[in-house]
């Protein structure tokens, strides 16, 4: 059954966090049994500490934190304090066990999410293809969800945006299409060209009440970003997503890396994904091997130093 939560008021600030039909909007969380503005929440968190030098960032400063490390230790080798999971530093060291306890609890309905959303796709006739951590997990790990994921991940081209919104209703209960992405709602501005600012996208959200598992992850969704045709080369695909501390609005992905479509195993599920997904990944990621760390200078992920070599180089 579909929750019936209604607002409650930010733990740090006080002011109301609005609910969307029982969904949280975008710019609330809840974490360890409360809820938060996002901002409010960042604000609460430890500094990060240099386990190599013992110097400490605040968690609105997580890119320096790397990007000293970048600077200060990886020329000497010195590789302690790169355990950083993804690049807005939402998963880290101090928070790890708690994130993978919650995976293991909520993957199975993490999974029957993403089944919905490539059903309904399917069923109004809009081509899908994994995306993301979902395509990393369907192509690197075998067909097996990445143990850090806390969400799925699916794309569509942005002229199909406008028949998913009509065809909504056709979900099933339990199940919500959120059209709020950073402060803007795209069922009014479905034909806005995107600005390079935030994110084009819709989210299939699963609205039932998790609150008793969720502290560090989030209830189970399935993003579903777009992409638009490049303005100068319409053999050309970008990306309508977009943060200052990821490179993904500068990807440029050949259509022939996507199209025609080919079917992946994912977690038991039959989906479908790019022909390339080598190329399609390297672009998107950079080096896509275990052995990885985020370098805030080039947005990319590379290769740790003194580490196996890994057959994705």
């Amino acid at each position: 059954m579909s929750s019936t939560k209604t607002a409650n008021k930010c733990e740090v600030c006080g002011e109301v966090l609005p609910y969307l039909d029982g969904r949280k909007s975008a710019t609330s969380t809840w974490k360890q049994g409360k809820e938060y503005h996002k901002v409010c929440y960042y604000s609460t968190l430890p500094d990060f500490k240099c386990q190599v030098c013992g110097l400490t960032f605040p968690p609105s400063e997580a890119t320096k934190y790397r990007e000293h490390w970048l600077v200060a230790h990886k020329p000497a080798g010195e590789i302690a304090d790169v355990k950083m999971y993804i690049p807005d530093g939402m998963i880290n060291d101090a928070n790890m066990e708690q994130v993978l306890k919650e995976n293991e609890a909520l993957k199975a309905s993490r999974v029957d999410c993403l089944r919905v959303c490539a059903e309904w796709l399917k069923s109004i006739n809009v081509p899908y293809f994994i995306s993301d951590g979902t395509m990393l997990g369907a192509f690197r790990e075998n067909g097996k969800m990445i143990g850090t994921d806390i969400d799925s991940d699916v794309s569509i081209l942005e002229k199909d945006m406008e028949t998913l919104l009509n065809n909504a209703h056709l979900l099933p209960e339990g199940y919500l299409l959120d059209t709020c992405s950073c402060n803007i709602d795209w069922s009014t501005q479905i034909n806005k060209p995107f600005d390079g600012v935030g994110a084009k996208k819709f989210t299939l959200v699963d609205v039932r009440d998790y609150s008793h598992v969720v502290k560090e992850t989030q209830a189970p969704e399935t993003d579903i970003y777009s992409f638009r045709v490049d303005e100068e080369d319409p053999n050309i695909l970008r990306n309508n997503y977009a943060k200052p501390n990821q490179a993904v609005h500068n990807c440029r992905w050949h259509k022939d890396w996507i199209f025609p479509l080919k079917e992946y195993y994912f977690e038991g599920l039959t989906l479908t994904g790019p022909c390339d997904p080598l190329n399609y990944l390297k672009e998107l990621y950079g080096y896509i091997g275990h052995n990885a760390f985020w370098n805030p200078d080039t947005k990319k992920y590379e290769k740790l130093p003194n580490t196996p070599s890994d057959p994705y180089e």
